[in-house]
């Protein structure tokens, strides 16, 4: 192998640097500098030595630069023999063929110097080439890499933007949707409000329509009254007081007896279950009044006690007990089950029974049919027929809650007016009964009221904005579609004196 014959491998750069290392520390071990000969045309001046900075192109550079130093060393050339006795007859012709020689090997050595400093110049200035190359790949590639930089951030401010305006126009969407939805509730309000309005003017138109009429019933009674007492009054004085009696009881009274009795049984035991309930369905609901009432100090007075379903569950327990109905139908229908009752209205029940002779005065869904004077003069009474630690106890609808003016109050005809629960407790407590609790039964069905709104993510709202719009649809809720009924428990403390006033009504009809 000639002295930078590269072996047969994989042409890398490594390996021919490598080779080329091994190769001229071989060299340098087998040779002997000699003197310097005479440059020619030929031989190159020495170039500028490039700096090894340790990667693969900069090592090749100071390969080159170790042969071009090499190549214009003159190898000297040694005779020897290892013979002793043919030895030096042998080094002395070796000398004179050397020394003849000489010229002719010195020439050709010359121009392969001179070539091979031509050659080692080429590949210097090509590794130069690469270098300024491979430097200039470097800056384009740190141009491009800024370039990259700048375009990764104009392409992040982009999307900071875009984000920025997605975001304006989910909170713009939200506001518009959450308003649309204030201006729904305002409407809606504002139609509850129109309607309840409405409903206030009947109910004064029907009332001042009643009150003109009982007005002029009472004219007209007393009319008639005050004609038949001036000339039965010198011979009549007791019947004259009987009289006054009935005319006061039938002014209180509004009676509805006369239309109802020409309906057929059959369809009012019909329309009664419909409106107010099968007899199954007000057993279970006032199955728990069973509970209270049947620890009161005496007995039971069942007020508007229809068909009878409460008396039937105090007998069942061997509570004493009796009832008022006004209806003849439920009194005879109520005997026949075996009940004792009493066919008269609220106010006749409580005069015929003797003061402090009842354990509890139970009323339900009676109370609104009467009138306020009806009313007041029904608790001024129940306080005078209750014994100590009596329970007064009333059940009535509750206006409180909106819809039940529309789905219950306003089906009968004969409702007075609705009583609020608090007023209704109020009015119980500056009767005298002390204390007095107040109770709500009977809630809508979840199919009746509004249903709750649809997730935040469905409405384009945040969590806290559906989460108030929930608050005042539950706030609706609650005004409209409440508890249906409520009841107050009124405990009777000292009993209080007979009003003769309240008490100058007539006995019951039995």
């Amino acid at each position: 192998m000639s002295p930078f014959q590269f072996p047969d491998v994989p042409y890398t750069i490594e390996k021919i640097m490598e080779s080329i290392r091994v190769q001229i520390v071989e060299g340098a071990a087998e040779t002997e500098p000699e003197s310097a000969h005479p440059p020619n045309e030929l031989t190159p001046t020495a170039p500028r030595p490039l700096v090894d900075t340790g990667d693969p192109l900069s090592q090749l550079a100071a390969q080159v630069d170790l042969l071009r130093q090499r190549q214009g060393l003159d190898p000297g050339y040694r005779v020897r023999s290892h013979r002793l006795v043919l030895g030096p007859l042998i080094n002395l012709v070796k000398r004179v063929i050397h020394w003849g020689s000489r010229p002719y090997t010195d020439a050709i050595r010359r121009r392969q110097e001179a070539f091979n400093d031509v050659a080692v110049q080429a590949l210097r200035e090509v590794m130069i080439e690469l270098e300024r190359a491979r430097r200039q790949i470097a800056d384009t590639r740190a141009e491009l890499h800024a370039d990259l930089r700048r375009e990764n951030a104009a392409l992040r401010q982009d999307l900071q933007s875009l984000q920025t305006l997605i975001h304006l126009v989910q909170e713009e969407a939200g506001r518009k949707l959450f308003q649309e939805l204030e201006d729904l509730g305002g409407r809606l309000t504002q139609l509850i409000h129109d309607s309840i309005q409405q409903a206030t003017r009947y109910q004064e138109w029907l009332v001042e329509e009643k009150q003109h009429y009982l007005e002029g019933m009472i004219a007209d009674v007393a009319r008639k009254a005050a004609e038949e007492a001036e000339q039965i009054r010198r011979n009549h004085a007791a019947r004259l007081d009987e009289l006054a009696r009935s005319a006061r009881a039938l002014i209180a009274r509004h009676d509805l007896g006369p239309f109802f009795s020409r309906v057929p049984e059959d369809k009012r035991l019909a329309t009664m279950a419909t409106t107010r309930g099968t007899w199954e369905d007000i057993s279970g609901r006032q199955a728990f009044y069973v509970d209270l009432l049947e620890r009161a100090p005496g007995q039971v007075l069942d007020v508007g006690c229809g068909r009878g379903e409460l008396l039937a569950q105090l007998l069942h327990r061997g509570v004493e007990c009796w009832g008022a109905e006004i209806d003849p139908l439920l009194v005879r229908l109520c005997r026949e089950r075996g009940l004792h009752v009493v066919q008269c209205d609220a106010l006749a029940a409580l005069r015929g029974a003797p003061p402090q002779s009842l354990g509890a005065v139970f009323a339900a869904q009676v109370v609104e049919h009467l009138f306020p004077g009806e009313l007041l003069c029904f608790l001024r009474l129940a306080r005078t027929r209750l014994a100590r630690g009596g329970l007064l106890v009333l059940e009535t609808l509750n206006p409180a809650a909106l819809a039940v003016l529309a789905k219950s109050y306003y089906r009968d005809i004969d409702h007075k007016q609705p009583l609020h629960p608090e007023y209704m407790k109020l009015l119980a407590e500056l009767a005298g009964f002390e204390p007095v609790e107040l109770h709500y039964l009977a809630p809508f069905h979840e199919t009746e009221r509004l249903p709750d709104l649809p997730p935040a993510e469905s409405l384009g709202l945040s969590g806290a904005a559906r989460q108030s719009l929930q608050e005042r649809f539950d706030q609706l809720n609650r005004i409209l579609y409440g508890m249906q009924d409520y009841y107050i428990v009124a405990h009777q403390g000292e009993p209080a004196p007979v009003d003769s006033r309240d008490d100058d009504g007539g006995a019951a009809n039995t």
